[in-house]
């Protein structure tokens, strides 16, 4: 698997910092899409009285 050998090669060579914390791209993506869906809920997590 040469493909996967780069690739993994580039994701420990390429870190981001995010809140002081390294992520590798494919933690960056699962994290930004865990976090989209939670912060975008199809309706208000309080009632608005």
């Amino acid at each position: 698997m040469i493909g996967g050998k780069a690739k993994k090669k580039d994701t420990s060579a390429f870190t981001i910092r995010v809140g002081g914390v390294e992520l590798q791209p494919s933690d960056e993506i699962e994290f930004l899409g865990s976090s989209s869906t939670q912060t975008s809920p199809p309706h208000p997590t309080m009632p608005k009285w």
